[in-house]
């Protein structure tokens, strides 16, 4: 059954939409400077806390497949 553009129907399918752009919009503008900076003071105690690197490997991010560690072959189920 058609409604017609003066239902409410239609209103609220067109104005979830607008309130959902227009808080993402609201949070970008008040959140997002905010969040782009860390304080100097809060920068120099992470940096005085020491982070054990110990198990860190030099090629942890690299690509397995670049690495020539190739995965193993899998063949897909018919389950």
């Amino acid at each position: 059954i058609y409604a017609g553009a003066s239902s409410s129907q239609f209103h609220t399918m067109w104005g979830a939409p607008l309130i959902i752009i227009l808080f993402a919009i609201d949070c970008n503008k008040r959140l997002a400077p905010m969040s782009r900076v860390l304080p100097y003071q809060d920068a120099v105690e992470i940096d005085s806390a020491g982070v054990d690197t110990s198990s860190f490997t030099d090629d942890f991010y690299i690509d397995p497949i670049r690495k020539g560690d190739a995965l193993p072959e899998s063949k897909p189920s018919l389950a």
